[in-house]
């Protein structure tokens, strides 16, 4: 971008070249595609859990440990000194080695002879997927301006729900004719592709080129400044809660409900796969963009309204999923789950965008990751661990059925979720606390 200089202030020039303007969007393609074979090689564990339940001899404590800490532990670890790295250097190439070295995980995970060798590259792939997000939403603040954020990351965050929704449908297929080895090799090979695309095609863009501010005077903080500012900042804070409270239903519930469609109606894994997939693709690729582009509509008119919106949507999440779970017939199970997940992925492009928002450049890695941190350790880690814990507890009085019931508990903590994104949204726009400059 070409700037003007006027009394060592330094403003970027309000036109930009259509031809940089396509190239910021080409970026923000390819590092959605990214995001999406993260979530292929993350969502696969949910389909093949009832060939591993019975190959390895499983029981559902240790497949709500493989799907929820074996990954997130490491995810969320290695997420933070990674991110910091991404303030320091080359973010374009923290995320193409961080792509190539998840997929070349994820494929070893098909050569596995014990549930132990399993957990260590399942954890491999989370340390991969710990540089991708925080690097890539940093990349995105440089592109795109604070009032357009949110559509921006509503359409990276789309790879969420193509990678699921691939995760799923496919995934369910290979799993079905191939076996679940064939599977982790197959679902390995787009992300080797992405990470050449990005080493060959992707450049860095300027740091804090959308804020008006030089690169060379954007000052590195320490990581208690981030914590501090994340906690000071109200809307910041209730940000972050009611995205771990939101992220501990989903995680628990995806990992879980392809196993209950077989459990509890007797489909096969292609069946379900296919079912959850496109529910998952279409309503997480709705309810991402009605996230994003609203919010940002409805937030040029009241600041309030950029998370108020995901409030509503939270709210309205359990009658969708009850329905889901009591209903016998399996012709609804599809526009459930679409509903619901539609509803839950409202939240996620309005949360990164009012923390990139809300954050000082060189701050913005560190506070993506902070968030992750969060949500997948207490989300993605423990929600899939206590729906497995309560299966195997209520198993002696409801059979089969003790999966049905420990969904369902965690269906009400989308309440929590609602009231904070409600308080963060009251204190959106108001005058608030903030740390003294460094």
């Amino acid at each position: 971008m070409q700037q003007q200089v006027n009394e060592g202030v330094v403003r970027p020039v309000v036109e930009q070249q259509s031809s940089g303007v396509i190239y910021s969007y080409y970026i923000l393609i390819v590092l959605m595609l990214g995001n999406a074979c993260a979530f292929l090689d993350r969502s696969i564990i949910s389909v093949v859990m009832p060939q591993l339940k019975h190959q390895l001899h499983l029981g559902d404590v240790s497949l709500g440990l493989l799907s929820g800490f074996a990954f997130t532990a490491c995810y969320v670890l290695f997420g933070l000194p990674l991110s910091a790295l991404a303030e320091r250097v080359s973010r374009r190439n923290i995320i193409g080695v961080a792509i190539a070295l998840w997929s070349v995980m994820t494929a070893l995970c098909g050569r596995v002879a014990t549930f132990g060798q399993l957990v260590l590259l399942r954890i491999g792939v989370g340390i991969g997927e710990a540089g991708m997000t925080p690097s890539a939403h940093s990349v995105l603040s440089d592109l795109f301006p604070p009032e357009r954020r949110g559509t921006a990351l509503s359409i990276y965050t789309i790879g969420i729900h193509l990678g699921v929704f691939a995760g799923l449908a496919l995934g369910g297929y290979l799993a079905e004719h191939f076996g679940w080895r064939a599977t982790f090799f197959i679902i390995s090979l787009p992300g080797i592709a992405i990470a050449l695309l990005i080493f060959l095609t992707v450049t860095e863009p300027q740091r804090g080129q959308r804020e008006a501010v030089a690169s060379a005077d954007l000052p590195y903080q320490s990581f208690l400044k981030v914590i501090q500012l994340l906690w000071v900042d109200r809307s910041l804070r209730y940000t972050m809660l009611g995205t771990t409270f939101c992220s501990f239903v989903t995680f628990g519930q995806g990992a879980w409900l392809p196993s209950f469609l077989v459990r509890s109606h007797g489909m096969t894994i292609g069946h379900a796969g296919l079912i959850l997939g496109i529910a998952s693709g279409l309503g997480g690729l709705i309810g991402t963009l009605i996230g994003g582009v609203f919010s940002d509509r409805l937030g040029d008119r009241s600041p309030h309204w950029r998370l108020w919106i995901v409030a509503v949507a939270l709210g309205l999440f359990p009658v969708s999923m009850l329905f889901l779970l009591y209903t016998p017939v399996v012709g609804f199970i599809g526009v459930a789950a679409m509903s619901g997940i539609l509803l839950t992925a409202v939240h996620k492009a309005p949360t990164s965008a009012v923390t990139l928002n809300l954050t000082p450049p060189r701050m913005r890695a560190r506070a993506t990751a902070l968030t992750l941190f969060l949500t997948n350790l207490l989300g993605g880690g423990l929600g899939p661990l206590m729906v497995g814990s309560l299966s195997d507890a209520l198993k002696p009085a409801f059979g089969k059925e003790s999966l049905r019931y420990a969904l369902i508990a965690i269906t009400f903590f989308a309440f929590a979720g609602a009231f904070s994104y409600f308080v963060a949204g009251k204190h959106l726009g108001r005058p608030s606390r903030r740390l003294p400059a460094a």
